[in-house]
């Protein structure tokens, strides 16, 4: 039987796990860039990263910018806030795609979103992506924030932002959920 857990990885997890791309990655230069630009964010306490481990291994990941002072979530004046957490960098290993891990995953990360205080959730995503769009409606991102572009990697995309309300727990549910655990 498979064990899969899920939680916030720190900067030397962070590390290791960017290392370990590197090493198989048939663009290492590019890997490198996103590790320090990650590594940076988690010195600075910018952006928390949401993993999910499958018998140990990392299968899927999403990250959380939690503060408007972020130095590399671009469009961030136009996509969040004090109140507002923004969702990036979704991941699924291809193998592991469709089994649901990333759905567990990202309730992980709503749900310690709500904890902290967070009031709504924004996720950007390109206008042709039908798929993605219909997924993340389905979870509540219907209200279109903002359209703009994002460069990264040596590339620029189109991008749609879009916005979800939280909805926050009563005592008596905070309570509950941590009774169950």
């Amino acid at each position: 039987m498979h064990k899969y857990l899920t939680k916030i990885v720190d900067k030397f997890e962070l590390e290791e796990i960017f290392n370990k791309k590197i090493s198989v990655s048939d663009e290492p230069e590019t890997v490198r860039a996103q590790k320090e630009r990650r590594l940076i964010d988690a010195e600075n306490e910018t952006k928390l990263y949401f993993f999910g481990f499958l018998d140990g291994e990392p299968i899927c990941e999403g990250n959380a910018t939690i503060s408007v002072h972020d130095i590399h979530t671009q469009n961030i004046d136009r996509i969040m806030d004090e109140k507002t957490a923004y969702l990036s960098a979704f991941f699924t290993r291809e193998d592991m795609r469709g089994m649901g891990y990333f759905s567990k995953l990202y309730n992980f990360m709503e749900n310690h979103l709500k904890l902290m205080g967070f009031e709504y959730l924004t996720l950007g995503v390109e206008p042709g992506d039908l798929h993605n769009k219909a997924i993340y409606k389905k979870w509540g991102y219907a209200e279109l924030i903002y359209c703009g572009a994002e460069a990264f990697d040596g590339i620029t995309v189109d991008v749609e932002y879009y916005r979800k309300k939280l909805h926050l727990f009563c005592d008596y549910e905070i309570t509950k959920s941590k009774q169950m655990h």
